[in-house]
């Protein structure tokens, strides 16, 4: 599994998740000190504006230890209305370009899929992560005219 942070200008941190290890409380506590260790390396000045925050609603995320540590942090997470993939921008633009891309192509190990995976990511032009947040921004826009209610795809 891959988790992925990113912003307008591209990606931040990955995690690839070994296999047999499940995603905790802890282990989501953990990648957010790393990104935020990222984000001092790679976006100087961000942390002192504060960092949004969107990922979904899966427990390791809403967990009390992990909204306590995220806070701790400096994050700011957006609210997410529950089973709204509309608004997780992973989901409905990056995943779904990544996916094209490796689609129909075979791979002999893991470590193959991960280095075709960051050279997508490395190819992407300037405007595709910024397009990726546009898409996002329009998408939360709507969900809040609509009070949370389902977005349609555009």
């Amino acid at each position: 599994m891959l988790s992925v942070f990113w912003d307008e200008n591209g990606v931040i941190f990955t995690d690839y998740l070994q296999n047999g290890v499940t995603i905790t409380a802890q282990y989501y506590i953990n990648l957010l000190e790393k990104v935020r260790d990222a984000i001092k390396q790679k976006r100087r000045g961000m942390i002192s504006k504060g960092i949004l925050l969107l990922h979904d609603n899966a427990p390791a995320h809403t967990a009390h230890a992990t909204t306590a540590a995220a806070s701790r942090l400096g994050y700011h997470i957006l609210p997410q209305p529950a089973y709204s993939p509309d608004l997780a921008a992973s989901d409905f633009f990056l995943f779904r370009n990544l996916k094209k891309e490796l689609s129909g192509r075979r791979f002999s190990d893991n470590e193959e899929v991960i280095n075709a995976v960051e050279s997508w990511f490395a190819r992407q032009k300037d405007t595709f992560y910024k397009d990726g947040i546009r898409q996002c921004r329009h998408r939360w826009e709507k969900c809040v005219v609509l009070e949370g209610d389902y977005v349609e795809k555009d």
